[in-house]
């Protein structure tokens, strides 16, 4: 006994030895399979992560993205302990690699458990020919990825029992790679017949607005009491958090130990319990010849064997009980020799295969070291989102480009194309959506001037173009064609939005000697380009000096939004022409320099348009205006007081919420504030605006579309606005004494107007017998100098004293303020 006890400890030592030597790591890697490939997917982890750092001491727990391509090789080489895979990807790693699950996800919900992997079949309404599951036997359909449980492995499944054939609907299926909107699309389009989704997809893409519910119907639909999710065929269990063969038992315990504990459900939204039966996943994926089982090859364990054979089974041991000890005594007699031979043997093994270990992980970490030294040489020429040349990379061109023409005589351009919008959407919709533009006008650039031209990636709004060679001319004619290839409408998610782009031009030599001169002054020329609203300017030194004042002017003007005497409101009588009486006034927007004087807003505004400085600077002349009108209704002061809105206004998103809460904080009665809108604006976007202007008429106000008669295309979609005025631009009633087109075009105006139920205004009424003309026209409402010049709160109150038009200011007005006509209902 004393002999065999250091032998005993010899062979512990030697089976310690052997152990995989990530047994004694302090990191444990967690694979999460992610169903696509963004990396903030992997965010919703860390909490779980957190979680089994706080619980499982001497250990640091980090999560690696799986993707579905690539999850089957990190699990062979042993490069995760443990994984969180979906059931069909379980199913395939519990046969192939002896992967074994200790805990099962479930979602919490009302504080219960509760399972949410279903799936959902849909098709189109008017398709008639399907209505049931089983009408699907020889359709087309369309799904996110061959290898989703959820979605594509359930339908099949559900499809098999209705006599489908599951291999012929895998070939003739569309997959959109986790494009789950574009599956809906697929089948509102008729490419496919139905398409296949995780249940909850569905109505997160109707709550996005992503689709029309009306459009489509769900084929076999299951109420599932708890469930939360109205349209979905078949429900089943949920994800698996399952450790790998070499991850030590007592870390398995510990994970184990931890996942069920109830202070993971604080953690975490989803609740881990112990492991349910995912036999019935084998089955489908057995049924359907998915996964593991393509060859239709049945899964034979021991445990299956044991159940089906239990007496041959029992016969079979006895059997090896005899032949073991049949066979112990002659083993007894050569033990010592067999034991030296199985330890000779075994040094061996171990040392050739430490040997291929090492080489294997040699070539590994060689061809990883080649990867990484790739991508670093990648990233460190191309701007990551659109593929395109960066800045390093288009200095370097640059620099080339430079030299090439010093020693060839020739002359080169550059140009920078500057997109217009850019900040705003990123400011109001998200940097996701901007990205979307960048990347689209990226590929635009490069299918309309070819590969051959270096197109590099500048800054957030911008792109560079190296023209080498090339003269003034030829610059010019290359920034029409780019002006005419981004003049159009990009759709974001559905959502149209129409972008333009100027440019600015610098020619070498004659406008700077090296690069950094020649970006700068391209920067110059494109900053005058966005200034003067042309589609491309070439550099010139005079525009230094433009530059450098819209800068400072920019400068100032945030300084002004924070001062309580730069900036004023200055209001512009309207009156009404039928009952000779003030009925409301234009506010309008006025800034006194401290050094400067009175700025023009037309220097200003469009600067705070182009750097997105228009949204803190609508929001200061609404609080002001709605601060003067509640003074105005404390002192029975009825006047409306209108206020205009730029197109950059009518794509902010929560400008409607804004001016609720103003109204609620000022208490200012809504019908007494009217917003004005011009023409032009409304068509950049039509269906955004008309949605903003319904919650402002939603809320009680008024609405007046500014200028009108410049630039509005279609009748049609007036019909549609929910407005009350209309206001003739001062174009055509500058003339109208004099004029008899523009008298003609001013009374057709006012008769469109009131047979669609409008007020009418003629603003630029600078003499009498205009007025008069007005009057006989039966025009309702009018202002200009002639009747009063914008001015202070003080000076209106004194002219409506002095004045014949503001001796009724005191009156209550009439219920359509000077408008005899009744307002259209907008449906």
């Amino acid at each position: 006994m004393s002999r065999r006890l250091p032998l005993a400890c010899l062979l512990l030592a030697l089976c310690a030895s052997a152990l995989p030597a990530r047994a004694d790591h302090q990191s444990v890697h967690v694979g999460v399979l992610l169903e696509g490939s963004a990396p903030s997917l992997l965010d919703a982890w860390q909490p779980l992560r957190a979680a089994l750092n706080a619980r499982v001491r001497g250990h640091e727990f980090e999560l690696v993205p799986l993707a579905f391509d690539t999850i089957q090789q990190v699990v062979e080489r042993g490069e995760v302990d443990f994984v969180i895979v979906d059931p069909a990807v379980y199913a395939t790693l519990e046969l192939r690699d002896d992967v074994s699950r200790i805990a099962t996800r479930l979602q919490r919900e009302n504080g219960r458990d509760l399972s949410r992997l279903a799936t959902l079949l849909f098709t189109r309404n008017d398709r008639v020919d399907l209505s049931r599951a089983q009408d699907l036997v020889e359709a087309r359909l369309a799904a996110v990825h061959p290898d989703s449980f959820a979605g594509w492995h359930l339908a099949t499944y559900t499809l098999a029992g209705h006599g489908a054939d599951p291999k012929g609907l895998l070939e003739s299926a569309a997959f959109t790679n986790f494009d789950f909107a574009a599956v809906a699309q697929l089948v509102a389009e008729g490419r496919a017949d139905a398409g296949v989704l995780p249940s909850g997809v569905f109505e997160q893409l109707v709550e996005r607005g992503v689709i029309d519910p009306a459009r489509f119907k769900t084929l076999g639909q299951r109420e599932i009491p708890h469930f939360p999710y109205r349209h979905s065929s078949a429900l089943f269990p949920e994800w698996a958090f399952a450790r790998l063969r070499h991850t030590p038992d007592d870390l398995a315990r510990q994970v184990a130990v931890a996942l069920l504990d109830d202070g993971i459900y604080s953690a975490s939204a989803a609740g881990w319990t112990t492991p349910l039966d995912y036999h019935s996943v084998h089955e489908v994926l057995m049924e359907i010849s998915a996964g593991p089982y393509q060859g239709g090859l049945a899964r034979m364990t021991l445990e299956r064997l044991v159940d089906q054979h239990q007496r041959w089974f029992a016969l079979a041991m006895g059997l090896l009980v005899l032949i073991v000890l049949a066979t112990g005594f002659t083993w007894r007699l050569n033990r010592r020799l067999k034991h030296s031979q199985a330890r000779l043997q075994k040094e061996n093994e171990e040392r050739r295969a430490a040997e291929e270990t090492l080489a294997r992980y040699g070539d590994e970490l060689e061809e990883r070291i080649r990867k990484r030294t790739a991508e670093l040489e990648y990233l460190a020429h191309y701007d990551d989102l659109t593929g395109l040349p960066n800045r390093n990379l288009l200095f370097d061109r640059l620099d080339q480009a430079i030299v090439d023409s010093q020693q060839k005589g020739k002359t080169f351009a550059l140009l920078i194309v500057g997109l217009d919008r850019i900040r705003e959407i990123n400011n109001t919709l998200g940097h996701y959506f901007g990205d979307m533009i960048l990347q689209q006008a990226g590929d635009l650039l490069v299918k309309t001037l070819g590969s051959s031209v270096t197109i590099a990636r500048n800054a957030d709004d911008s792109f560079v173009i190296l023209l080498a060679p090339a003269d003034a001319d030829h610059a010019g004619e290359v920034a029409h064609r780019i002006h005419d290839a981004l003049d159009r409408t990009f759709y974001l998610d559905g959502h149209p939005m129409h972008m333009k782009a100027q440019m600015g031009v610098t020619l070498f030599p004659e406008h700077g000697m090296d690069g950094d001169t020649l970006m700068r002054h391209a920067d110059v020329a494109l900053h005058s380009a966005r200034r003067t609203r042309m589609e491309y300017a070439l550099y010139d030194p005079s525009l230094n000096r433009h530059g450098l004042r819209d800068l400072k002017l920019l400068g100032d003007l945030r300084g002004a939004l924070n001062s309580d005497s730069q900036l004023t409101l200055f209001y512009q009588p309207k009156v009404s022409l039928r009952e000779r009486r003030l009925v409301g006034v234009e506010t309008l927007l006025r800034w006194n320099h401290p050094q400067m004087g009175p700025v023009s807003p037309e220097l200003f505004i469009p600067l705070a348009e182009k750097t997105g400085l228009i949204r803190p600077l609508t929001l200061w002349v609404l609080n002001a205006a709605f601060d003067q009108a509640s003074r105005w209704q404390a002192t029975g002061l009825n006047i409306v007081t209108a206020i205009n809105l730029s197109a950059w206004n009518l794509q902010d998103t929560h400008l409607h919420a804004q001016v609720r809460e103003l109204l609620e904080a000022w208490n200012v009665n809504p019908a007494m504030i009217e917003m004005e809108i011009t023409e032009s604006a409304m068509m950049n976007d039509p269906e955004q605006v008309l949605g903003v202007l319904r919650q402002f008429s939603e809320m009680g106000m008024r609405l007046s579309i500014d200028d009108f008669g410049t630039g509005f295309s279609s009748m049609s979609y007036l019909k549609r606005l929910p407005v009350d005025e209309v206001k003739i631009d001062k174009s055509f009633v500058l003339e109208i004494v004099n004029n008899q087109e523009d008298r003609a075009i001013v009374k057709a105006t006012i008769d469109l107007g009131h047979s669609l139920g409008l007020s009418v205004i003629a603003e630029g009424v600078d003499n009498q017998e205009g007025l008069e003309i007005l009057c006989g026209l039966d025009c309702d409402l009018a202002q200009g100098y002639h009747i009063a010049k914008p001015m202070n709160v003080n000076d209106l109150l004194k002219w409506h004293v002095q004045s014949a038009w503001g001796q009724a200011i005191y009156l209550e007005p009439s219920p359509q303020n000077g408008a005899p006509h009744k307002r259209k209902t907008v449906h």
